[in-house]
């Protein structure tokens, strides 16, 4: 089954693509699917895996359009999924005057 792994903001230009199409086997998860689309790209996997292996907690995955944790995290099974969005959300802080 083929998935398409779609790049937003920093991590299209450390892909060099908008996106990746991977082929994955039925029962695959979506963290699976990611770490697929990132397997061949260093740069890539550095700013989307945590040292620990897990996805970053600052990266937003939504799959077919919808936020991952709301279909139960990264751990759901991918079938009759076509697409996977990767957008890193960028955090700070500041101070108020």
């Amino acid at each position: 089954m083929k998935v398409k792994v779609n790049f937003l903001a920093v991590l299209r230009s450390l892909a060099k693509s908008n996106f990746v199409e991977v082929e994955v086997p039925q029962g695959s998860k979506v963290e699976d699917v990611i770490r697929l689309a990132c397997m061949n790209n260093e740069a890539l996997s550095k700013r989307v895996f945590e040292p620990s292996g897990g996805v970053r907690g600052d990266i937003i995955v939504l799959v077919d359009g919808v936020d991952a944790n709301l279909l139960g995290g990264l751990g759901v099974v991918v079938n009759n999924i076509k697409e996977i969005t990767l957008i890193p959300s960028v955090h700070g802080g500041g101070t108020f005057v």
